[in-house]
């Protein structure tokens, strides 16, 4: 049976089928360029400033808890001598003689708020809000953290520190300033700024530090970049000679150094080892890393603060410490 045109009109009329050329509309706007577009999931972080000062303290460590307000770091010192052996004789005494540090106790917080409505517009993005502003926190108490491991704190009722940091703590020894820049000394008077670095640390330290030590070496960036550009004819660079001459130096490369100490770069010399029984020769202290408040939940927003606590840069073994400005 053949089915003719006019068969098909009929069918087409009753609704039973259509032929592709017909259509009930007409196109009336062009594709929302919304629908032809994808948006990156990928989110670029903002990097303010890199924390460096527990690098340079060589730890961080609890040693309050949050209630305190002061922390009291003991010192020791032991008097006493030996007395000849004899069956009567009257034995000399030993003791100690206890000090305490006192170090303040700096709290700071931040806080987040996230908007019902910003939360479903940004999710529309692939951006989990809580996650990125509970980051942007975190990352503020880090900033100010590691701004106070240089710095110290000011309390703003007292004029006084409250807490003192690694470029200030007024137990650290005096500065001494070196003859020349960096910038101006050749490889040779390099190697020799460090030698004899290492020869006042190993006097000071009563031969407890001393070529073979493990020492960290925190440098201002642009004259640790300085070390490794001076190169000799034959290819090596004053970093790569220290290193070589110095196994057990650590670099750690400080951009708070820079135009530290009276607008001139620094380096710090900080000798590790066991001498008194405690084997950090400073650290930071601090109570709490991240402590969350409760959750506040409001009518279209909700809020939560983080705080922080820290007692600064802790002296343990001031001598151990060589520091050098003018470099």
């Amino acid at each position: 049976m053949r089915i003719t045109d006019n068969d098909i009109k009929i069918l087409n009329d009753k609704g039973i089928c259509r032929s592709v050329s017909d259509s009930y509309s007409t196109p009336n706007i062009g594709i929302p360029a919304g629908i032809l577009s994808q948006m990156s999931s990928a989110v670029i972080e903002n990097i303010f400033a890199k924390r460096s000062g527990e690098e340079v303290a060589g730890s961080r460590k609890k040693m309050l808890d949050w209630a305190d307000e002061v922390y009291f770091q003991p010192e020791l010192e032991t008097t006493g001598q030996t007395t000849p052996y004899g069956d009567f004789a009257q034995v000399k005494v030993v003791g100690i003689n206890p000090n305490f540090n006192q170090y303040g106790h700096y709290r700071f917080s931040a806080r987040m708020t996230i908007g019902s409505l910003e939360e479903e517009q940004l999710a529309k993005a692939k951006i989990n809000v809580f996650d990125r502003k509970m980051g942007a926190v975190m990352e503020a108490l880090e900033i100010e953290a590691n701004r106070t491991a240089f710095n110290g704190f000011i309390d703003n009722t007292s004029g006084s520190y409250l807490v003192y940091g690694l470029l200030n703590n007024p137990t650290l020894p005096n500065w001494t300033a070196s003859v020349k820049t960096f910038d101006n000394m050749t490889y040779a008077e390099i190697m020799q700024f460090f030698a004899g670095a290492i020869s006042q640390l190993t006097s000071q330290t009563g031969n407890n530090i001393n070529v073979n030590s493990k020492i960290r070496v925190a440098i201002a960036s642009n004259k640790y970049a300085y070390l490794s550009g001076l190169v000799t004819e034959f290819g090596y660079s004053a970093l790569d000679g220290l290193r070589k001459a110095y196994p057990n130096m650590e670099f750690v490369s400080v951009y708070e150094f820079e135009k530290a100490y009276n607008n001139q770069d620094v380096i710090y010399f900080i000798g590790e080892s066991m001498a008194g029984g405690v084997a950090e020769t400073l650290y930071l202290g601090y109570s709490e890393l991240a402590r969350q408040s409760n959750l506040v939940i409001q009518e279209e927003f909700r809020s939560q603060q983080v705080s922080s606590g820290t007692i600064g840069a802790v002296i343990n073994k001031p001598l151990f410490v060589l520091r050098y400005n003018n470099i």
